[in-house]
């Protein structure tokens, strides 16, 4: 640290009358400030890791869904009964590699007994051969048992007449990896859900009539309202344009609650003066005291009609990735509760006060997951929110837009 930086820092520090020169004193104050530095540098260390942190997972879940869409193939389960037709296919099929064999040359014949001994099969000690033809059929059976273990581990695609020959016993159900287009034909879904949420409101002063708003209400509105449980339900259908694309729309009812407690006193008299858009404040006498106190659930229902778009990410044969937003209209149906005046700090009934919006706009997005049950009804559990776009106290001090987070339920049905 050069000279003139220590003496800046050291200006810098209320209070500091120690000789320039002492080293015990440099010492400490050096102490001091490179523990401030120690502080900013781990804060700084701290922030990056959590941002490569963040990248390394959108990265990976990236790459792991990418390459887990490619390995993702359907399947197709081949049934194989013992049946008579069965049996008389697979004779007829052995009886013709047997007559392949019959035609071939003597050396490239392979002895159905015979196979390589470690194998777990028997194999006939033959003294009359030269050790010229027993390296050939040697080669040619470790070549036909190489192509059965390389077909056995490639697709489970076995061959009636290696079955034969190696004496294997056929298996009942055969699957093999199929490629399976998806049609790009319209379809249709209904759905039906529930969300159990937490209602919570941005509020703040209005730019034009902030003016009215109480000195001492953000503090007493700031310790007196409280986010609470809400409910939203809903019945829509899901229009699927592409395989991984859709849009969703319906009719949804929601309640929006806030738990309040008011406990203070109004000890002042409020005085709007409207020319100078200001408020006079005269203290009134303690027998004029106001005492309020009140604790309950405010509640705020809508009907909501949504109009999202989302895509659809496939995870495996039975789970799917979906996310969708987009934004919904709200309509105001009914309000109840108590309320707290910005400018007179009293107790209103919200059934009676007049600046309440009924028509409101909202966002709304959800990310989750999908089970198929079948290929018609599928479940789902997903997280989302929505937020009002609009203020829902138009006409007051205050600007006020709800908004909720919870975890969706329900259920899904595709129309053939």
């Amino acid at each position: 640290m050069g000279e003139n930086q220590k003496i800046k820092q050291l200006k810098d520090i209320k209070g500091a009358e120690l000789p320039l020169d002492t080293n015990a004193a440099w010492l400490g104050i050096e102490g001091a400030l490179n523990k401030a530095d120690n502080r900013r540098k781990l804060l700084w260390w701290y922030s990056a890791a959590s941002v490569a942190l963040i990248l390394s997972i959108i990265g990976f879940s990236k790459y792991f869904l990418s390459n887990h869409n490619q390995l993702a193939q359907p399947t197709e389960t081949i049934k194989i009964e013992d049946s008579k037709d069965v049996k008389e296919a697979q004779n007829a099929t052995s009886d013709q590699f047997k007559n392949e064999q019959s035609n071939q040359p003597e050396t490239n014949k392979v002895q159905p007994q015979s196979i390589i001994g470690n194998s777990g099969f028997k194999k006939q000690p033959n003294a009359s051969k030269s050790n010229t033809e027993q390296q050939t059929n040697q080669t040619n059976e470790a070549e036909l048992f190489g192509n059965l273990a390389i077909r056995n581990l490639a697709g489970f695609d076995w061959y009636a007449p290696q079955m034969e020959l190696f004496k294997l016993p056929l298996s009942k159900e055969v699957k093999r990896i199929i490629d399976v287009p998806k049609s790009n034909k319209l379809s249709f879904e209904v759905f039906a859900s529930a969300t159990p949420s937490i209602m919570n409101k941005i509020v703040k002063s209005d730019n034009q009539l902030g003016w009215l708003v109480n000195k001492n209400f953000n503090a007493i509105a700031g310790k007196s309202e409280f986010a609470t449980a809400g409910i939203q339900a809903n019945l829509g259908f899901q229009i699927n344009l592409t395989p991984k694309w859709f849009i969703q729309s319906g009719l949804g009812y929601s309640e929006k609650r806030e738990w309040v407690k008011y406990n203070h006193t109004v000890t002042d008299f409020t005085t709007v003066r409207e020319s100078e858009k200001d408020l006079l404040y005269y203290p009134r006498s303690p027998i004029q005291w106001i005492k309020i106190n009140y604790e309950g659930n405010n509640s705020y229902k809508f009907i909501e009609i949504p109009v999202l778009i989302g895509t659809t990410r496939q995870l495996s044969n039975k789970w799917d990735w979906k996310i969708r937003g987009g934004v919904s209209y709200w309509r105001l149906i009914d309000r109840t509760g108590e309320k707290l005046d910005p400018t007179y700090l009293l107790l209103n009934d919200l059934s009676t006060l007049k600046y309440y919006r009924n028509n409101n706009l909202g966002i709304q997005l959800n990310s989750g997951l999908y089970y198929k049950l079948n290929s018609n009804w599928s479940i789902m559990a997903e997280p989302g929110g929505s937020l009002a776009l609009s203020n829902l106290t138009k006409g007051s001090p205050v600007t006020t837009k709800p908004y909720n987070y919870g975890l969706n339920f329900g259920v899904q049905y595709k129309l053939k």
